[in-house]
């Protein structure tokens, strides 16, 4: 069994058992999120040289991936390891 920190009422850190599926689940999901994420950075460095449609359509694919890819997983990954009591 994994142990994922939690926070008590005073805000120091307690321990609570995880299951190690889900573990590895979000490991893999991080491997197949981190080349998109790494492009995020590419996209940031040279944002200010890309002609303004090509600019804004690289944004909007960010954004993109970031609500559709990114978000749910985060939020998944919260409610797994900091469920609300």
């Amino acid at each position: 069994m994994l142990f994922a920190p939690l926070a008590d009422r005073r805000g120091k850190a307690s321990w609570k058992p995880c299951e190690i599926g889900f573990s590895q689940q979000c490991r893999a999901e991080h491997r197949q999120l981190m080349p998109e994420i790494k492009r995020i950075r590419q996209i940031a460095d040279r944002l200010d040289r890309m002609p303004g449609p090509a600019a804004r359509a690289a944004v909007e694919e960010v954004h993109q991936f970031l609500m559709e890819k990114v978000l749910p997983h985060d939020e998944a990954e919260e409610a797994n390891i900091y469920p609300v009591s």
